[in-house]
């Protein structure tokens, strides 16, 4: 039998530095269950050559941690894109599958980028990165009844984006209800993100 050890890399580096679309997900999508799967595969093989050769010390490095990267820096876009993405760095960060989940954060961090930015526990800036939270913004056309069920959908993706920044910072429901009385962009500096648990650690 012809069996191979293989040892895993300790981190894999995904970059999210573009507008918040469909097509970055599927991609995004697309690199992530790659690599999943090929540590699935590794560690398949890692098993195998273990019970022929169990006495073998680099066999121990299969259960390592490994870090899956996301480099972060958006402007923002679509929010079902947005929580897309969400959804599939969450479920990452969540499993318990030997996988440490970072976001590192620079230049800019706003609008749909901020929930991205909370699907890991793990996030951190550099020193001048830039944050802005927001009310949702669109525009509806077409028939009266038509416009009143946006609205309405509109209403239910709001209430999901400020539930998850409520429930992963500092951020209470008072201060977000205010930001959106005052219909303003609401701007932090590093400094305040990590004050605010918007963050958890500023790099250089």
């Amino acid at each position: 039998m012809n069996i191979e050890y293989k040892e895993l890399p300790d981190h894999y580096d995904f970059y999210i530095d573009n507008e918040i679309t469909e097509e970055l997900f599927r991609t995004l999508r697309t690199e992530v269950h790659n690599k999943v799967n090929e540590i699935n595969e590794t560690n398949k093989n890692n098993e195998k050559f273990k019970q022929y050769f169990d006495i073998v010390e680099d066999c121990k490095k299969q259960h390592k941690a490994i870090n899956f990267n996301f480099f972060l820096t958006s402007f923002g876009g679509s929010i079902y894109s947005m929580f897309a993405i969400y959804d599939l760095i969450h479920e990452l960060d969540e499993n318990d599958n030997n996988i440490t989940v970072n976001i590192i954060c620079s230049g800019y961090v706003m609008s749909a980028g901020i929930v991205i930015l909370l699907s890991s526990k793990n996030r951190f800036c550099t020193p001048n990165t830039t944050f802005m939270i927001h009310d949702l913004s669109s525009c509806y056309w077409g028939k009266l009844k038509g416009i009143e069920e946006d609205i309405e959908q509109a209403k239910k993706l709001r209430e999901q984006y400020f539930r998850i920044v409520s429930e992963n910072t500092q951020f209470t429901k008072e201060e977000i209800q205010r930001w959106l009385d005052c219909k303003k962009d609401y701007y932090l500096t590093s400094e305040k993100a990590l004050e605010k648990g918007l963050i958890k650690k500023i790099i250089k």
